[in-house]
């Protein structure tokens, strides 16, 4: 995995898998690569502190 390169992105919004489009699992897939290689902890780690975050920024900018 060569990480998060300006090739990765233009086949990420480019490519379809099953004839699906998800360029941001694509995306984010790359990022955590780049991060922390295929260390599946690393991977686990970033997806835990997205899932946190989310609903907070959504809390926030819902004004609660």
């Amino acid at each position: 995995m060569e990480g998060l390169t300006f090739d990765g992105v233009v086949w990420a919004m480019t490519s379809k898998c099953d004839s699906n489009w998800h360029p941001l699992t694509w995306l984010s897939h790359m990022l955590d690569c780049q991060l922390h290689g295929l260390y599946a902890g690393g991977h686990h780690f970033t997806s835990v502190l997205l899932h946190a975050i989310t609903p907070s920024c959504c809390s926030w900018f819902s004004g609660r």
